[in-house]
């Protein structure tokens, strides 16, 4: 499955396209109510995630991530145009920190 997200004014929308029907929702409860819907074992982890992201990674912006049986891959961010792709939580944090990403605190 892979969800994509989308800054809309001070929010993010997240879409999913699950079986029997999409799902959608607005910032972390939308991602736990995407990972609820497919009943994903290690929810909890992906939702601190997208939480994380939320919290500190300012401006708009575009994210897609698989979503997978243990985490998260394939994660692609695009800010003005410019795409910034993860193989994965990790590499994600362990890289180059995005425009408009603010620091612990």
């Amino acid at each position: 499955m892979e969800i994509y997200s989308k800054v809309i004014f001070d929010d993010v929308l997240h879409f999913a396209n699950v079986q029997p029907e999409p799902v959608e929702g607005w910032g972390v409860e939308g991602i736990a109510k995407i990972l609820a819907a497919v009943d994903h074992d290690y929810a909890d982890i992906i939702t601190a995630f997208y939480a994380d992201v939320q919290r500190r990674l300012t401006g708009e912006y575009q994210m897609w991530a698989r979503v997978g049986d243990l985490d998260l891959s394939d994660i692609r961010i695009r800010i003005d145009g410019k795409g910034h792709d993860y193989h994965g939580r990790f590499d994600f944090y362990e890289g180059d920190p995005l425009p408009g990403w603010r620091p612990f605190g």
